[in-house]
């Protein structure tokens, strides 16, 4: 598939970080994770995917763009108590 969403078109940022962490975490690189993005910003509702972000590393782009733009809260804080519980325990057991 051709990048249906041009590098040159500028992102918000906080978009441009849940674009990079779906692709860090799915093993999809950053213009799989702009395409997947672009398609999520242009379909239908009930729109069944293409068929390349069907499996593998873009299919789980997919779900983690999917959740972060349905569910931004829930994407957000996820992330942030995944760096948080360690914090907490380690405080709690190091820190007083």
């Amino acid at each position: 598939m051709t990048d249906v969403l041009p590098d040159a078109i500028p992102l918000g940022r906080r978009r441009q970080v849940a674009l990079t962490i779906g692709a860090r975490l799915s093993g999809a690189s950053n213009a799989q994770a702009r395409n997947i993005d672009a398609w999520l910003h242009a379909r239908e509702a009930g729109t069944e995917p293409p068929i390349e972000f069907q499996g593998g590393s873009t299919a789980r782009c997919l779900a983690v763009l999917q959740i972060e733009q349905a569910r931004p809260l829930l994407f957000w804080g996820g992330l942030i108590s995944i760096a948080a519980i360690p914090l907490m325990l380690a405080h709690k057991f190091w820190g007083g």
